[in-house]
């Protein structure tokens, strides 16, 4: 699933995922997270609808076929945002919204 936990997890370690959002969830919240984790990590989404057993061993394999290509995007990736001291930003956000 891609809720925020997990994606604050997968953000922090910068793992290589696979998501499946889930499709109950208020506002469609876990598809947006997956969203940012596709754009930023290179994770791959597959909608619920969407996932069967065949589908999902095939992109497991092509995962980890692709995995060095992962990591180098995902190093770079990460090295362009900033996840430095989360609380100053979020403090900044907050202030500059007053």
């Amino acid at each position: 699933r891609s809720g925020s936990s997990t994606a604050n997890e997968i953000i922090h370690y910068g793992k290589p995922s696979i998501l499946v959002p889930y499709p109950y969830a208020t506002d469609n919240h876990q598809y947006y997270n997956a969203l940012v984790l596709e754009k930023i990590l290179g994770s791959k989404i597959i909608l619920d609808q969407e996932l069967n057993v065949e589908g999902l061993c095939l992109e497991i394999l092509k995962f980890f076929k692709d995995i060095n290509i992962k990591k180098d995007f995902i190093s770079n990736s990460i090295s362009r945002q900033s996840y430095i001291n989360p609380c100053e930003r979020i403090y900044s956000l907050i202030r500059n919204d007053l």
